[in-house]
């Protein structure tokens, strides 16, 4: 009976998250993925990935199903009358929570680096969860078409990963009490954002 080839993929993505996180995504070679994973074999990343921008996916992919998970739970909870406030805790908590892990918080760290270098409202707004969440604002705001502004939606995305992936860089040991501040003040600025008119 052939071996599965799920352990080697997973080996490839965990490697991947911890290099991409320390050392950037686009300063890591997939020869020192492979080599990381324990693959004898450079063209590992290929074979299951298809390449590097396909292991990228994967890494990230890891983490966004819970995300979107927790996101539309939080979202059937809402009670009326929901605020701008309760929208936005709704996008930034599912994202906060991972600050209470080493994982969660190299996920934030890549997702910071994708947000600079590529089109970030694109993969977000696609998403059951995020396609959800720019209709809440949408209502909240009293404006549709300014929550699907994407130069609104490309500010709102960079302060939130940007500002997560700082705060799990600035302070690894953070308390809970720290952890509840930032997300607090992260909230309320995310908030100002998306309420302030052009």
């Amino acid at each position: 009976m052939p071996r599965s080839p799920e352990p080697a993929r997973q080996a490839l993505i965990a490697a991947a998250e911890r290099l991409f996180a320390a050392n950037g995504v686009d300063a890591v070679p997939v020869s020192d993925v492979a080599q990381a994973a324990g693959q004898r074999n450079n063209s590992a990343v290929q074979y299951h990935f298809g390449d590097k921008q396909g292991l990228l996916r994967a890494v990230v992919e890891k983490h966004q199903a819970r995300i979107d998970e927790q996101r539309i739970e939080l979202l059937e909870r809402l009670e009326e009358p929901v605020t701008l406030r309760d929208g936005v805790e709704v996008l930034v908590q599912p994202l906060a929570s991972l600050l209470d892990d080493a994982a969660g918080c190299r996920y934030l760290k890549i997702q910071a680096q994708i947000v600079s270098s590529h089109d970030i409202t694109k993969g977000w707004t696609g998403r059951r969860g995020g396609r959800r969440m720019i209709a809440l604002l949408g209502e909240l705001t009293g404006d549709l078409n300014s929550a699907k502004d994407p130069h609104r939606n490309a500010l709102v995305i960079t302060l939130l990963f940007h500002g997560l992936a700082d705060f799990a860089r600035r302070f690894p040991r953070a308390s809970a009490t720290e952890r509840k501040k930032f997300t607090e003040a992260l909230t309320a600025c995310i908030a100002a954002v998306i309420r302030a008119k052009p």
